[in-house]
């Protein structure tokens, strides 16, 4: 079977804007590439071929499709390459999918933000953040149609029991077109080798001389406003000082973020970084307190396994996929509930029991989910589209 895949997301990866999304779509592109030596594949990339696509296998080919807007390439362009190509099968790894397709195809539906947290999806695609009205309005009205225009296509993959839920409560999706594939993490990553001259150098690039939170992600659905009500809670109880590193684009940050902050009176000690280069997560993990997610909806909650994969323990909400990504690993509270968050900080900075506990559980849960794991269940959708195209055939 020949079969193609979407790469044109990959061109944001020389944007310097790495997301959980694009991180999925290399992985599982690169481990399909690794286990199937069956299928031929041809990854569409637009502009460039990224460094980062290591595993090209013999059966395996990219084409390079020139576009400045990715939404007209991927709309238009993608099923017309794809057709001239002789595609058999069209898979989507980016939340997104061609109008029109000329083979089947299948769709990865992260998450339904736009959907299931209306008020922080709008936020995070407002005028505030991306400079313009009517540019922001775009945004919003796009992503909410390419999400029923994904789907509807012959199999949608999601990553997560809650995000299968989500799909059949909010578009009415049969539950038998839905394939639950978990996403994975790469232990070896995120296991950290060095020094602790290494990770005192790291600190003091970032500014971060003090014991530090971290937290990963600016959109506004992370929910950072109650992150830094709950950690400033918790700082007050503690007599050493403590602080709140945020990771993601600075651009994200709204007003409300800014707020929180200067009503708090954490000026001096709530660090923004903008985006991080994803070799060195590992370092910020590992020189972490711990992670604080208290997201209002996760589709699946990738730093919650990266985290754990990096020994460092996490505070998490019990939104979304969240509570079913973390199993027991973590603890878990209402987004809403800032002493409840408050009171789970305070615990790993006093509790080294629990906290030890939590990180052994944490590494054993990480071991649980695997890219390779991610690619195999996703081959077996596509060979189940096959085999059902061909019994129909």
């Amino acid at each position: 079977m020949r079969i193609g895949i979407d790469g044109t997301g990959f061109a944001e990866l020389d944007e310097g804007a790495p997301s959980g999304i694009i991180n999925y779509a290399l992985a599982v592109t690169n481990h399909l590439l690794e286990i199937d030596g069956e299928n031929e594949y041809i990854i569409y990339c637009r502009n460039r071929v990224p460094h980062d696509l290591l595993r090209l296998s013999p059966q395996s080919s990219t084409r390079i499709l020139r576009s400045d807007n990715r939404k007209i390439l991927q709309l238009f362009g993608l099923p017309r390459a794809s057709a001239e190509d002789g595609v058999e099968l069209l898979f989507f790894p980016f939340n997104s999918a061609s109008l029109f397709c000329p083979c089947r195809s299948v769709v990865t539906i992260h998450d339904l933000h736009p959907f299931v947290v209306q008020e922080q999806f709008d936020r995070a695609h407002s005028a505030e953040v991306h400079g313009g009205g009517i540019k922001s309005r775009i945004n919003r009205h796009y992503w909410r149609l390419m999400l029923r225009l994904a789907a509807r296509k012959d199999r949608v993959i999601v990553p997560s029991e809650a995000t299968k839920r989500d799909m059949v409560n909010v578009f009415g999706t049969k539950p038998d077109k839905i394939d639950v594939v978990y996403e994975g993490v790469d232990i070896e990553q995120f296991r950290f080798s060095g020094s602790d001259e290494d990770l005192a150098r790291f600190r003091s690039g970032y500014g971060l001389s003090d014991p530090f939170i971290l937290c990963v992600g600016s959109h506004a659905y992370k929910n950072l406003p109650g992150a830094i009500r709950a950690f400033s809670r918790a700082r007050k109880k503690m007599e050493k000082r403590l602080l709140l590193a945020i990771t993601g684009n600075k651009a994200a940050v709204t007003s409300d973020i800014r707020t929180a902050i200067r009503k708090e009176g954490l000026e001096d000690e709530v660090i923004f970084t903008d985006f991080v280069p994803d070799g060195e997560m590992k370092l910020f993990y590992r020189a972490a307190e711990m992670l604080l997610f208290p997201s209002f909806y996760e589709g699946f909650g990738l730093p919650v396994l990266e985290a754990f994969a990096s020994g460092t323990p996490v505070v998490a909400s019990n939104a979304g996929a969240l509570p079913e990504v973390a199993g027991d690993a973590a603890i878990l509270a209402d987004p809403e509930d800032l002493d409840g968050l408050a009171r789970a900080i305070l615990c790993f900075m006093t509790d080294d029991q629990k906290r030890a506990e939590k990180v052994r559980l944490g590494l054993a849960r990480a071991d649980q989910f695997s890219w390779t794991e991610t690619a195999t269940g996703t081959l077996a959708v596509f060979r189940r589209l096959e085999e059902a195209h061909a019994h129909r055939s």
